[in-house]
C-alpha cells in the first residue's frame, strides 16, 4: 500500500515467480544468497528477472549461515525440514544435480541445498561475475564498513543495503545503525 519495495528471499516457501506476480504494483527485490553453484547462481538471478523483480540484493553477510544457539535450542531450522526451499526445488539447475527430485527424495534434495546454500569463499570476481548477468540495479546487503562501500561501488554496485543481518550471522558485531554514518559518507550521492 506504501509503495515500499519487498525484497523476497532466496529462501523462502513459494517459488519467486508466484511471489513477483501476486506483487501487483508493488515493487519486487531479489534477494540472492549467492550459492556455491555459479550455474544455480545465474540461474536465480535470470529467473528473477524473467519474473520482473527490479533488483538483484546479492547477501554478504550470510555466506555461510551463523551460529545461532536460540535456533538451535528450539529445533527452528526449516530448511533442514525441506521448507523455505521452493526456489531450489523449482529451478531446473538444482533439479538437474539430484539424482530424484525433491518431490521423490525430499531428505537428498535437501542435503543437496545444505551442500550448496552460501559461497564462503566469495570474492569481488564473483561480485563483477553477478554483474554481468544482468542490467537490473544491484544492491550489496550486508556491507558494515567504508572501504567495502567504496569497493562495491568500483565493482559496479548501484546500492548499499547497511545491514548486519539483524545481529543473527555475526553476533557482538557493531549494530548497523552504527555504522550507518561512516557507509552512507562512502557512497558519496
Amino acid at each position: 500500500a506504501t509503495g515500499v519495495p519487498m525484497v523476497a528471499s532466496t529462501l523462502m516457501e513459494d517459488p519467486m515467480e508466484d511471489v513477483a506476480a501476486a506483487l501487483g504494483d508493488t515493487p519486487g527485490w531479489f534477494q540472492l544468497y549467492p550459492p556455491n553453484d555459479p550455474e544455480l547462481c545465474e540461474s536465480f538471478v535470470h529467473r528473477a528477472e524473467a519474473a520482473g523483480y527490479s533488483a538483484i540484493v546479492v547477501t554478504v553477510d550470510t555466506l555461510t549461515l551463523g551460529w545461532r544457539p536460540r535456533d538451535l535450542t528450539l529445533a527452528s531450522f526449516p530448511q533442514l525440514q525441506g521448507l523455505c526451499l521452493a526456489n531450489y526445488f523449482s529451478d531446473p539447475v538444482f533439479r538437474s544435480r539430484l539424482e530424484r527430485t525433491p518431490e521423490d527424495d525430499v531428505e537428498a534434495a535437501t542435503g543437496r541445498w545444505a551442500m550448496t546454500f552460501g559461497n564462503p569463499g566469495m570474492t569481488w570476481a564473483d561480485l563483477d561475475r553477478i554483474r554481468s548477468m544482468t542490467s537490473l540495479p544491484l544492491l550489496l546487503k550486508g556491507v558494515n564498513c567504508a572501504e567495502d562501500v567504496r569497493l562495491a561501488l568500483d565493482h559496479g554496485v548501484d546500492g548499499i543495503y547497511c545491514s548486519n543481518h539483524g545481529g543473527r550471522q555475526a553476533n557482538g558485531g557493531l549494530p548497523a545503525i552504527e555504522i550507518l554514518p561512516e557507509v552512507v559518507a562512502a557512497a558519496g550521492d
